[in-house]
């Protein structure tokens, strides 16, 4: 990475610059972009009515995308338990061989609320996370605090306009979020935290937050970005 930055005369990143020593490079010039949106795609039907059956009528909240520890699923589970008119979604596929999901299959079992957690594990086509994310209620971007890049769910979920959760600490999330204002910001590894939020969510209606994304989605079309780093690399 020391090499490769040494070279580059423009670098792009997304909203939030780690501290690295790589990128102490003082003849590169940082400028910041927004993360473009995914294309929206219609939901798997037989997913898609799978999840709707399972729910039955509870309050749903997911967590998608390849699943990794930094997705604080311990946390959400032991939320879980406080709220018996929710269930929990886990969908994706392991990021690599050292993730257990038997463990955390066990970890919900353990906590008594194995039968209000599904797991999809697998890698979701397009259609596939369509279904996911179009039938949640509210979808979990909390992760671990030292999670500071931005996110692609995020991204994924954007044009469907979902309400979403993710954690208040410094990272490229928290900064669009904030500026954008979209989502709920929550305490990190706080379990009463991320219920309260829960509970302050089920209240707000979509429609409340439809004129924030409208903003967030202008920014993040890809024309626009595009005429962004067309303008940075002109200068």
């Amino acid at each position: 990475m020391k090499l490769i930055m040494s070279r580059m005369k423009l670098g792009l990143y997304h909203e939030y610059l780690p501290d690295k020593p790589y990128y102490n490079n003082t003849g590169t010039v940082y400028r910041s972009i927004v993360h473009g949106t995914y294309d929206t795609h219609e939901a798997d039907p037989l997913l898609f009515s799978k999840i709707k059956e399972w729910k039955n009528g509870h309050v749903l909240l997911s967590i998608i995308g390849n699943i990794r520890e930094e997705k604080n699923y311990d946390v959400a589970m032991q939320a879980l338990v406080k709220m018996p008119d929710c269930k929990l979604l886990i969908a994706g596929s392991p990021a690599n061989s050292s993730v257990n999901v038997d463990q955390l299959k066990q970890h919900a079992e353990s906590l008594g609320i194995s039968e209000r957690v599904c797991f999809e594990v697998k890698f979701l086509s397009d259609t596939e996370l369509s279904a996911c994310i179009q039938a949640s209620d509210i979808i979990l971007l909390y992760y671990r605090p030292e999670f500071t890049s931005q996110s692609g769910i995020l991204n994924l979920l954007a044009p469907y306009k979902k309400q979403f959760i993710y954690t208040d600490v410094a990272s490229g999330l928290q900064e669009v979020c904030k500026r954008y204002n979209i989502g709920e910001p929550c305490r990190p590894n706080d379990v009463n935290a991320l219920i309260q939020t829960i509970d302050m969510m089920r209240k707000i209606s979509n429609n409340e937050k439809a004129a924030s994304w409208e903003q967030y989605l202008k920014a993040a079309n890809w024309t626009n970005i595009v005429d962004v780093i067309q303008t940075y690399s002109t200068k």
